[in-house]
């Protein structure tokens, strides 16, 4: 499972990132990648800022704790939550 694997205390996700959505869901795997939809669009980073916020309430951690390391401007990018509270069915039910 390349898109998603623990390092220390932090999980580490590989995503695709599909803005524009008519909701924020988890909606599988696409390219060996977690594909999100997100209701923002990608002008002014409104998309990487919705996805930060919806990753931490489904991953009940605090905003400062998720960080975007790569793809800051494309929709590939890979996450890093620190001390994950919970794992969130949708997720749970990728690995299985």
């Amino acid at each position: 499972m390349t898109y998603l694997w623990y390092e220390n205390q932090s999980l580490i996700m590989k995503l695709y990132i599909n803005s524009n959505s008519k909701k924020n869901k988890i909606a599988g795997i696409y390219q060996d990648n977690i594909k999100i939809n997100i209701i923002a669009t990608p002008i002014k980073k409104r998309a990487n800022k919705c996805l930060i916020k919806f990753l931490s309430e489904i991953f009940k951690v605090s905003k400062n704790n998720i960080i975007l390391e790569k793809g800051e401007f494309y929709k590939y990018k890979q996450i890093r939550i620190n001390q994950p509270k919970t794992i969130p069915l949708d997720i749970k039910n990728l690995i299985l």
